[in-house]
Order: structure tokens, then C-alpha cells, then sequence
């Protein structure tokens, strides 16, 4: 999954009309969502997997994620050194205050869970401020590659040129820290 297609990026960011760059694309989207990811220090671009915890004799588990999150089981293991996994019936995820939550109506009593879930955002289900992050910072990478005039880039600060050839300087900001105060609400705070 990417936060955006070739086709969004294409025509809102890099006016590209043909299909020739489009694996590279592809790439630099998925490149991109990697960044994002770990600016944010949660998925954002939507992944499956496991996320372990202790039982607590609680029925409630906080998960360590603030967008989007759905869970596809919930498993235990009666004895920390058990190798399979048995799967808990009736468990759910509830956001309360912002944050996703595992319940569990018998309480989690066992030593070992596993909550299996998918978290993040699809091209189809990303807010726009991640899809637009996304979209300049691809637009960024292509500049920086071979196959763009490397012109009009967002993050150009000067240029200096003198007559006759002898030097050019060509000076760029470093956009990090304007992407990350545009993520900052899905930055994860820690709180477990």
C-alpha cells in the first residue's frame, strides 16, 4: 500500500503525462512513506502485523498507535514458553480520548497476548496534510534524481550565478523540519 498513486502524484505534483517514469515513481512514493513513518514513529502508510504485551488482568490494553487501527485477532499463550498461540473470542478495538484500545471482556489473565492488527492509511483513506507531505516529499526526491531539470524545487533557497561561467551556487533548505511540523499530530507522544 502507498499514501498516494502515480496517478494523483503525476497530475497534482510533477504535471507528468506519459507513463515512462513510472516504476521510478512508485519508488520514491514508497520511499517517501518510509520517511513519514518514521518521522511519525508509527505506521502511517498501512501495514498488518503483531503487537505483543503482557497480560495485565485488565480488560483493556493500550496499543501504541493514533491513526487508523483495526485488529484482526487477539491471541495468548497460557504459559510464557508456549510455542502456538490460541486465539481469544469477542475481543475488540475502542478509541477513547485518541487513543486505540484492545478489550477484552474476560480480562487479559494470561501471561502473553498478541494483538494482530492493521494500522495506517491507504492512497483511498489518507488525510490530505499526510497525502500532500507525501506528495512534496516525492516531488523533492524526483528533483533530486537525473531525470528532472532539478527546477522549482520547493526547498530551493538561492541561487547565485556569476557572468562569463566562471561559478554557480545553487543552495537548498533542508525541509525536514517544515515536514514535521506539518506531521505533528500524528507524531507518536509516549504514554505507555
Amino acid at each position: 500500500m502507498a499514501l498516494l498513486t502515480v496517478t494523483e502524484l503525476k497530475s497534482n505534483w510533477l504535471n507528468i503525462g506519459d507513463s515512462s517514469q513510472d516504476t521510478r515513481l512508485q519508488a520514491l512514493i514508497n520511499q517517501a512513506g518510509a520517511m513519514i513513518d518514521g518521522i511519525c514513529k508509527q505506521p502511517i502508510v498501512q501495514t498488518t502485523g503483531p503487537y505483543d504485551f503482557l497480560g495485565s488482568h485488565h480488560q483493556t490494553q493500550l496499543l501504541p498507535y493514533t491513526v487508523t487501527t483495526t485488529l484482526t485477532s487477539l491471541q495468548y499463550k497460557e504459559d510464557v514458553l508456549d510455542a502456538a498461540w490460541t486465539t481469544a473470542t469477542g475481543a475488540i478495538i475502542v478509541k477513547a480520548d485518541g487513543i486505540y484500545q484492545v478489550y477484552y471482556e474476560d480480562g487479559l489473565t494470561y501471561p502473553v497476548w498478541r494483538a494482530n492488527v492493521t494500522v495506517g492509511y491507504t492512497d483511498a483513506t489518507c488525510p490530505y496534510d499526510i497525502k500532500n507531505v507525501c506528495g512534496e516529499m516525492v516531488l523533492e526526491l524526483f528533483k533530486n534524481t537525473d531525470f528532472s531539470g532539478r527546477e522549482n524545487r520547493i526547498g530551493l533557497q538561492s541561487v547565485a550565478s556569476a557572468e562569463g561561467g566562471t561559478t554557480t551556487t545553487t543552495i537548498y533548505k533542508d525541509l525536514t523540519s517544515r515536514f514535521r511540523s506539518r506531521l505533528a499530530p500524528y507524531i507518536v507522544r509516549a504514554w505507555i
